[in-house]
């Protein structure tokens, strides 16, 4: 059977800054991106004992901008204009009164955009506001990272934050429906893992030069790498004061360079587990914050504890808690976050039920892409068994030994544009698997662009398309 063109070429034109958005997820992502950055700011006040009731406001507020605007149908230029213009009434009233009076310029500044941003969220339907608010997301974010009060805990807010801006980036450069959602966050998070790879590993074996540090980033010669010793003079040199010990009197035990030099001795002959062990135990003292909240103090605890190599000894300073029982707001908030854990899981479990097809299928499409270069056989019957969950999502159930392409010929009410390419698929797997033709890449691939074809048809993706 002579091989069919999947689809038509088209002339690709190059997308522009005014172009709308391509999805409702685009607005979701920069929404938690916004969010995460906006709890972090408020984080850094923690000690004031406001973080709780400005985590909150700032929840309802993304909500109320960011959901409000990804909800609006049609998502024309001229919708969500009313509630963005109250929004911004209400962001310049707060950002008079209590914000000015409450921070200092430049974070007054931060304060004035992130309540800007939230508020222009409602019209957010180009490109161009898109980019603008992960802008504001990341000065902000460089703000905080690089404040006083800021320490490595600081993290678990801006981390997060960066993620979901990089997957609002990943849905907007990647608007064809083509690609499937499973792929796309694969290839996202893939990135940023091998990104994170590469930065542990300049961290961590790196020599850096002895320079001072910023915000919580201590200075080289107090955080070497765990293989080296910072670049610049050795210790023990006269150099431009980077010593422990500069400023000190020097008693009469105290000869020049001695126990300096045998410390770093000692740190240079240790191995770089105990150089990890020591570097987990530095950071432990930050969870005895009083202000932190108790669920971020466990979550952070367990992240070091899974971090400890067993059997290296370490010492052990005591549980980072404050000692003391939970007070009756912290009692409530603890039920009430276990009340939103428990429906929130309950709703994942019921959205995978309800879309398991769907993940079925976009998984399959994501393995048979991973195996066609090395496994091409393998990736023809991972799309084989696509094409059966797209057909049982449609409603067409299998009957028992029943084979690939008497199921296909069964299958009622299709398109024939999705006859024509489940058609062309199954004839190259049957070809391959029972016939004389070897599996290639070329093959396994023709085979997973049909299928992936087909399905998007039948998901409704392209109504235009269904039409006989």
């Amino acid at each position: 059977m002579p091989a069919l063109p999947i689809s038509t070429a088209a002339v690709a034109t190059a997308r522009t800054a005014e172009d709308g958005l391509s999805s409702r997820l685009i607005v979701a992502f920069t929404g938690l991106c916004y969010l995460c950055v906006a709890v972090g700011f408020s984080y850094l006040d923690r000690r004031y004992g406001h973080f709780q009731a400005e985590s909150l406001f700032w929840v309802a507020w993304a909500a109320l901008g960011f959901a409000g605007g990804s909800l609006i149908p049609g998502r024309a230029a001229p919708a969500g204009k009313g509630l963005s213009r109250v929004m911004t009434a209400v962001a310049v009233v707060l950002a008079i009164f209590p914000a000015l009076f409450m921070y200092s310029m430049l974070r007054w500044v931060c304060v004035l955009l992130l309540l800007v941003m939230a508020a222009r969220a409602p019209s957010m339907h180009t490109r161009r506001d898109l980019y603008l608010c992960l802008t504001t997301c990341f000065t902000v974010s460089f703000m905080a990272a690089t404040h006083h009060a800021a320490n490595w805990t600081l993290w678990l807010y801006l981390g997060p934050a960066w993620i979901f801006a990089g997957l609002a980036l990943t849905w907007d450069y990647a608007p064809s429906r083509a690609i499937g959602h499973a792929r796309r966050l694969g290839m996202n998070l893939g990135f940023v893992a091998a990104t994170a790879l590469i930065a542990a590993l300049l961290f961590f074996f790196v020599p850096r030069p002895p320079v001072l540090g910023f915000g919580f980033i201590p200075p080289a010669g107090d955080a070497s790498g765990l293989l080296g010793q910072p670049a610049g003079k050795p210790p023990g040199e006269a150099g431009t004061g980077q010593r422990q010990d500069a400023g000190k009197t020097v008693g009469p035990g105290d000869a020049p360079g001695g126990m300096a030099g045998e410390g770093h001795d000692t740190a240079r002959s240790q191995s770089w587990q105990s150089r990890w062990q020591e570097m987990l135990r530095k950071m432990r003292p930050a969870l005895k914050d009083p202000a932190m909240p108790q669920w971020q103090k466990d979550l952070l605890e367990k992240l070091l504890d899974l971090g400890e190599i067993p059997g290296e000894p370490q010492p052990q300073p005591g549980k980072s808690g404050s000692g003391g029982s939970p007070s009756p707001i912290e009692k409530t908030a603890n039920a009430i976050a276990s009340l939103v854990a428990l429906l929130l899981a309950l709703l994942l479990a019921w959205l995978i039920y309800r879309w398991r097809y769907w993940l079925g299928i976009e998984l399959l499409h994501f393995a048979a892409w991973l195996l066609a270069p090395v496994r091409p056989m393998l990736s023809m019957r991972l799309s084989a068994q696509a094409i059966k969950l797209c057909l049982r999502e449609a409603g067409h159930k299998s009957l028992s030994g029943q084979s690939v392409r008497e199921y296909v010929a069964a299958a009622p009410g299709q398109p024939e544009l999705v006859r024509r390419w489940l058609g062309y698929a199954v004839e190259l797997y049957c070809e391959t698997r029972f016939g004389a033709a070897p599996a290639t890449h070329a093959r396994a691939r023709n085979m997973r662009r049909a299928v992936s074809a087909a399905t998007q048809v039948v998901k409704g993706y392209a109504p235009e398309l269904r039409k006989p």
